[in-house]
């Protein structure tokens, strides 16, 4: 029913090739997993059960349902998380705070944030992505300290950023493409000293950029309103 490849005993890669129906979990010979990849290529009904894998670092998910997922915000060494085309994942849940070693994270297709994420701050990179139903992001987001690489790209119900913005310093590149919604941009975005990158193709109501955002030590071809 499962296709594996793996590498040792640290990483698996596993798609679901057929229609499953059971709960599906690593067995104990993969304790030690650090990498694991589960993707699906028909349609499955199988439960996921993650909690033991206590090793884990690096967890992508793809084309399950929501209510089939469990225990993933167990674990505690994860440092990279990637959640796509998750059936039913609108938020995600309060307890994601707790991922304290996570550095990067990746959602697609959720509608809102739980307040809880602003306690990531190992996070490096957060990349949300066709969020079409997400018109905020969480007070408190510059609390993010360790930010470098925020992708928002096609958030189309995405109106304004946090006033907080500015406190977001170590952040190099924001990828607003396609942010149909977006406003205007904070004023403290001329305080960010270490980004060099800002994309704002498509954003068809955003019409001028802070004026401090021109004495940016951008990098040539950063910036796009096409």
């Amino acid at each position: 029913l499962y296709k594996a490849a793996t590498a040792g005993q640290d990483c698996l890669s596993t798609t679901a090739g057929e229609t499953v129906n059971a709960i599906w979990s690593p067995s104990e010979n993969f304790s030690g997993l650090q990498v694991l990849k589960h993707h699906h290529s028909r349609h499955t009904d199988a439960a996921i059960e993650l909690g033991h894998l206590k090793k884990l670092k690096h967890l992508e998910l793809s084309g399950f349902q929501n209510n089939k997922i469990s225990s993933w915000q167990k674990l505690k060494l994860l440092q990279k998380l990637k959640l796509s085309n998750i059936e039913g994942l609108k938020e995600l849940p309060r307890s994601v705070g707790n991922l304290q070693s996570l550095k990067e994270l990746y959602c697609d297709r959720i509608e809102q944030l739980s307040a809880s994420l602003v306690k990531l701050r190992s996070l490096q990179e957060l990349h949300l992505v066709q969020c079409e139903g997400l018109k905020q992001l969480p007070t408190g987001f510059g609390e993010l300290s360790s930010l470098t690489k925020l992708n928002l790209r096609q958030c189309s119900s995405l109106q304004e950023l946090p006033c907080d913005f500015h406190k977001l310093l170590a952040l190099q590149s924001l990828d607003l493409r396609y942010c149909y919604s977006l406003l205007r941009l904070p004023e403290g975005l001329g305080n960010l000293q270490s980004l060099t990158n800002i994309n704002v193709e498509g954003c068809r109501k955003l019409i001028t950029l802070p004026d401090r955002v021109a004495g940016l030590s951008l990098m040539k071809g950063s910036i796009s309103f096409c």
